[in-house]
């Protein structure tokens, strides 16, 4: 896994970040919500996003007990690839230096592990070329 600096803090990040939106107390049983983020954090995962308003605050109060176990201070055109097309979402997202980190979802841990594979994928130019014209940056990013 990849790790960013978050901000002036010394924080650093995985540069994807574990969603529990509509997986999480929602979807996804207690079983495999645990072996999701279990999987999330062997792989490096160290980002977890939840709120209160996500799944009437079903989300928070699964995903606080799947990361009770876990050491505290350590959180915080893809067919013709033979990509998922989230996948090449991700790497190409990833690539972006104004990106800290991405917020994926996962309703099994092939998902997961599917998503975090993004991490090592190298999209070549003959298809960056066009997301990135389709998808140009902000017009000034934050200095890291």
């Amino acid at each position: 896994m990849e790790y960013r600096q978050l901000g002036n803090a010394g924080m650093k990040v995985s540069v994807l970040g574990m969603g529990s939106y509509l997986t999480i107390g929602m979807s996804v049983d207690d079983a495999t919500s645990k072996a999701i983020v279990q999987r999330a954090y062997d792989l490096g995962v160290n980002f977890f996003d939840t709120a209160n308003a996500y799944n009437h605050g079903e989300a928070e109060k699964v995903l606080g007990k799947q990361l009770a176990d876990l050491q505290r201070d350590s959180l915080v055109i893809a067919e013709g690839m033979g990509l998922k097309p989230s996948q090449l979402a991700l790497a190409w997202t990833l690539r972006r230096p104004e990106v800290c980190s991405a917020i994926m979802g996962a309703s099994k841990v092939s998902q997961l592990e599917e998503n975090i594979a993004a991490v090592e994928i190298d999209i070549p130019d003959d298809i960056l070329k066009p997301l990135d014209e389709l998808f140009p940056g902000p017009p000034e990013t934050y200095p890291l």
